[in-house]
């Protein structure tokens, strides 16, 4: 057991987002201001990958879980402050729990998560108390299957979910802090499978119940895939959902590897037409519920499951996604000419998490993280390239590498004269650290917590900046990507590229028409992306405005002030935003439509 002092890494003001910078030699102007470490490598494991984590926020303390077989289990205490951290579980007593024998196979350590208890935990009577909350964390193992002194495979001693006593010191025998609750040949049991398959897939975070008795977790395997739920209490089990096997599903085959989130129907309904209530669960949408690249989810009610039910499906979300820009390149032509066209890509969801009515997940093909607020609207709050600079600011050795971000939300966080919602991440490439997300308002660009005409000024001169298609000889890939006034690639512009980068609002890295359409319905809700004088309606006043901002064909758009007319993709004003118009054009005095260029 051993303690280490470090720099508070919490956020306390604007400034104090950049202490990290102290740890490499690039500026401090190259971060992007809503990323930042919350724990360092050398406090939160010690050398390991990160494999999940779990907050307390009534003691400030965090319990962080390596990945693998080397792992510790640590506690870091003071986390918004000069952190301290102390050594609970050992690599060798967490696999002696695993392995039930030393002399098995098998077993070691693969935390999936590692969350505490939010809401005291009741015994079966549903009044005696069994657990104060934040005293126990529960665990998810994706752990190799436990072998026998015969080599026999042991689906009976493999744990899948146990319980970790909080309340214990360092330095005890991990049985005597350790509970299973879950078993593989439990799973395997639940769904009449037998033999047991040895093959299943947990790795990933899981949620509770809004009641805080029962847990929601995903198998991703073709065995055991679906939705699970276990009552924490008793370790009762069944599968709530159950996913169709590869072989089965129509083709592409998608498995549900998500890390699913629980919305009660009080907080949010998601649909208001439906009369049933009680816990929503999230989870990406795969072949068996027929919305691959989707969102959907089920509602438990108690005593029933319904569902699932798709609230977004993929071509819903590729009204707002674009697989184009420097991180979804386009491979060239055999001859090493451009393509033009850009290769259609499947939305891949793999992290949900929620804050009040809001729905925030990471989409990992574009490699963003979305926020869906309770009016409908979607925006990007992280994109990859605002993550690729903050992993290369960090010196991570894998820019690009994706993970399933563990998204929980950590506080309000102050940031200079304001407070901004912070989530906690786990990103395998930042150098295998815990780090925070500031998930600003749509729009707020100035951040000052309000999204107003200040907003916008900005956002008009950001909208003209150059967008170029660039040559990567070494890949062999075409991609698009903002260019400075000389025609040369903006990433060589560190500061510059930063900034330019918090006005992308789809994630792509690239400042276009889609974004503007975006930020109308924030700055302006209800209102047609094409309402120039926001009257209510479209009509001849509009287009006079429109025509007096035509650029022509290929000639980009250089007056700030004309900005609204970029309604399709390319830069310019001619006749094909014309054309856009009048799908929008309603006529004096007739309301118009502000879902026209959806």
């Amino acid at each position: 057991m051993s303690g280490c002092n470090s720099l508070g890494w919490g956020v306390r003001s604007g400034s104090a987002l950049f202490a990290l910078v102290f740890m490499v030699s690039v500026s401090m102007a190259q971060m992007p201001d809503n990323l930042m470490v919350v724990v360092p490598n050398y406090i939160a494991t010690g050398g390991p990958a990160v494999g999940a984590f779990g907050y307390d926020p009534t003691t400030d303390t965090l319990w962080v879980a390596g990945y693998g077989g080397s792992a510790w289990i640590r506690k870091v205490t003071n986390v918004t402050g000069a952190q301290a951290f102390e050594e609970m579980v050992s690599p060798s007593e967490w696999v002696r729990f695993t392995k039930t024998n030393p002399s098995f196979s098998g077993g070691s350590p693969i935390c999936g998560s590692l969350l505490l208890n939010p809401l005291t935990i009741f015994d079966t009577d549903g009044v005696t108390p069994l657990y104060p909350p934040y005293t126990q964390a529960w665990i998810i193992d994706a752990n190799s299957v436990i072998g026998d002194l015969s080599s026999t495979k042991r689906p009976d001693l493999t744990k899948r979910v146990y319980r970790y006593n909080l309340q214990v010191p360092a330095d005890f025998d991990a049985s005597t802090v350790m509970t299973p609750l879950v078993t593989l040949q439990q799973m395997a049991d639940v769904i009449g499978l037998d033999p047991p398959s040895t093959t299943s897939d947990v790795g990933r975070q899981f949620a509770w119940s809004s009641d805080g008795q029962s847990l929601y977790f995903n198998d991703g395997s073709s065995s055991y895939g679906g939705i699970w739920k276990v009552r924490v209490a008793t370790g009762a089990l069944t599968r709530i959902f159950a996913a169709d096997a590869a072989s089965s599903g129509p083709p592409p085959y998608v498995a549900i590897e998500c890390e699913p989130c629980v919305l009660h129907t009080s907080v949010r309904d998601l649909d208001p037409d439906n009369p049933a209530v009680g816990d929503q669960i999230l989870f990406r949408g795969s072949s068996a519920s027929g919305n691959v690249g989707g969102l959907d989810y089920l509602v438990d009610t108690g005593t029933s499951v319904l569902g699932p039910y798709a609230l977004f499906t993929e071509a819903e979300l590729e009204r707002f996604i674009q697989w184009n820009g420097r991180y979804l390149a386009r491979p060239a032509n055999p001859d090493e000419t451009d393509p033009g066209v850009d290769v259609d890509k499947v939305v891949s969801i793999s992290s949900i998490t929620t804050l009040g009515g809001d729905i925030y997940f990471f989409e990992t093909t574009g490699g963003a993280v979305w926020r869906l607020d309770g009016q409908g609207r979607l925006a990007v709050v992280m994109s990859k390239a605002q993550r690729v600079q903050y992993n290369t600011v960090l010196g991570a050795s894998n820019v690009l590498q994706t993970t399933m971000l563990r998204l929980r939300f950590f506080r309000q966080a102050p940031y200079a004269t304001i407070t901004v919602p912070q989530f906690l991440f786990q990103d395998a490439a930042s150098n295998r650290l815990v780090g925070g997300l500031l998930a600003f308002k749509t729009g707020d660009f100035n951040r000052d917590n309000n999204v107003d005409e200040a907003d916008l000024a900005l956002f008009k001169n950001m909208i003209i900046t150059p967008i170029r298609t660039f040559y990567d000889a070494a890949k062999k890939t075409y991609y698009e990507s903002p260019s400075d006034a000389n025609g040369n690639d903006l990433i060589g512009d560190g500061p510059a590229y930063v900034e330019y980068l918090k006005y992308d609002l789809n994630g792509n890295g690239l400042v276009t028409a889609r974004d503007r359409v975006m930020l109308w319905k924030f700055m302006y809700p209800g209102k047609s992306p094409c309402d120039f004088d926001l009257d209510g309606d479209v009509d001849q006043e509009d287009f006079g405005y429109l025509q007096a901002c035509i650029t022509g064909p290929g000639i980009a758009l250089s007056d700030a002030d004309c900005y609204f007319g970029l309604l399709d993709e390319d830069g310019d004003i001619d006749e094909d935003d014309v054309s856009l118009f009048a799908t929008c054009l309603s006529g004096p005095a007739v309301p118009a439509s502000a879902d026209c260029l959806d």
